[in-house]
């Protein structure tokens, strides 16, 4: 908490010695009725949309990610709380404190719901994650003396509420069609980003392991959700690793999809949930199941009997 605090307390500082300009704006979008009907399985399985661009910075995190819509893994309610931890949302929050002012609009984000907050600055640099937070100064913001038509740092925070599993056998409920459908459509949502910029801007999604961790979600199924949903949405996307050089040889494989049709990787990815989904049923128990491992067999099975036709 004093670790927030401090970051909080600079923000103060640095705009009493220099009162901001411009504007901030907080958006929900939300799928529209029409959208809501047509993005089931069958609407995934059939679009004709390629996937797009797809790149793994090992070691970035997405919160340096400027010029990319940055994903914050958020909570329904927006802003991660004010507990002792901290979080890659409380991180967020942290160092650039205009974001609390969502906090104050904001209800809880349904399904279809995500949040943008464009505009916000950042003030503070830090090290560290959760219990070894730490502000480490005052922040140069590269986008600081940059505005949009609006007057704003062309800066958006994209805040995703993930599904929470349970722990144990409970983690295996994501595999199912509806938590699926959920995912995708909320990363969908939100990917389209602020719907007040320019038409031409389709700056890439800065991204990583949304829903993971202490929300138990697979981090492989949720990478190839979050990159449908960027590819049905028209963006690229970044995928930041924060260091876990385990990700490289997964982003190799899946790196293979790019170009396919959204529809035809869909179809896979339920795919492979009906196959782990069947494991589950046909054993009786949880127990030795790798969900992980499942779907990196599924893939390069798949892949090595029926090649991008792009790549040949």
């Amino acid at each position: 908490v004093g670790a927030k605090l401090r970051c909080i307390f600079n923000y103060f500082e640095s705009i009493m010695q220099s009162e901001p300009e411009g504007l901030v704006t907080i958006a929900r979008n939300c799928l529209c009725e029409e959208e809501k009907a047509h993005y089931t399985t069958e609407g995934w399985t059939s679009s004709e949309n390629p996937m797009l661009e797809m790149w793994l910075l090992t070691e970035a995190t997405i919160e340096k990610q400027h010029n990319m819509i940055q994903v914050d893994f958020a909570n329904k309610l927006i802003g991660g709380g004010i507990d002792g931890y901290c979080y890659q949302e409380q991180v967020l929050f942290a160092i650039s404190p205009e974001l609390y002012a969502s906090c104050l609009v904001c209800e809880q984000m349904a399904d279809c719901e995500a949040i943008v907050v464009t505009g916000v600055q950042v003030f503070s640099e830090y090290t560290g994650y959760d219990k070894s937070f730490q502000f480490a100064g005052p922040a140069k913001d590269p986008l600081e003396n940059k505005r949009d038509g609006l007057e704003r740092i062309p800066r958006q925070i994209l805040a995703l509420d993930a599904l929470c599993f349970p722990s144990g056998s409970g983690k295996l409920s994501q595999f199912e069609p509806g938590p699926t459908i959920r995912e995708l459509n909320k990363a969908l949502i939100g990917f389209k980003g602020d719907f007040q910029c320019d038409d031409a801007d389709q700056r890439p999604v800065a991204t990583g392991k949304w829903g993971c961790g202490m929300f138990n979600g697979c981090s492989e199924y949720k990478w190839l959700v979050q990159w449908l949903a960027a590819s049905e949405a028209g963006r690229k996307m970044c995928f930041c690793g924060c260091g876990d050089t385990s990700l490289t040889s997964f982003y190799s494989l899946i790196k293979r999809l790019e170009g396919r049709k959204v529809g035809e990787v869909a179809k896979m990815l339920l795919e492979m949930s009906e196959l782990i989904l069947s494991i589950r049923t046909k054993e009786g128990s949880t127990k030795g199941i790798n969900p992980s491992e499942i779907i990196t067999q599924f893939l390069e099975k798949h892949l090595a009997s029926q090649p991008n036709p792009i790549s040949q």
